[in-house]
């Protein structure tokens, strides 16, 4: 769970409990401290790095622009390549 280069609080709510669904710190890790640079449809090589230095298959990242507002990317990583990924417009939370 990964906060993107811009996100809102109604993003970080979300991502706080989809971190909880999953299982918490066990299953999950939340990052939400520090905004990172990643865009996941502009350059996958940073995602795949990230996703291989914490070991993760499973990615979520929250970003918030002028021409698309609330954004969740979801995707699967494959032995640190990535597999596929899924965007979704947030619109009532």
């Amino acid at each position: 769970m990964i906060k993107g280069p811009k996100s809102n609080n109604e993003l970080d709510n979300l991502i706080r409990d989809l971190h909880l669904i999953r299982g918490g710190d066990v299953f999950s890790k939340l990052f939400l401290r520090s905004t990172h640079d990643i865009r996941p449809f502009e350059e996958e090589g940073g995602l795949e790095r990230f996703s291989d230095k914490n070991d993760c298959s499973l990615f979520v990242v929250a970003t918030h622009q002028k021409k698309r507002p609330n954004n969740l990317i979801m995707g699967r990583m494959y032995c640190s390549h990535l597999l596929d990924m899924f965007e979704f417009g947030v619109e009532n939370f």
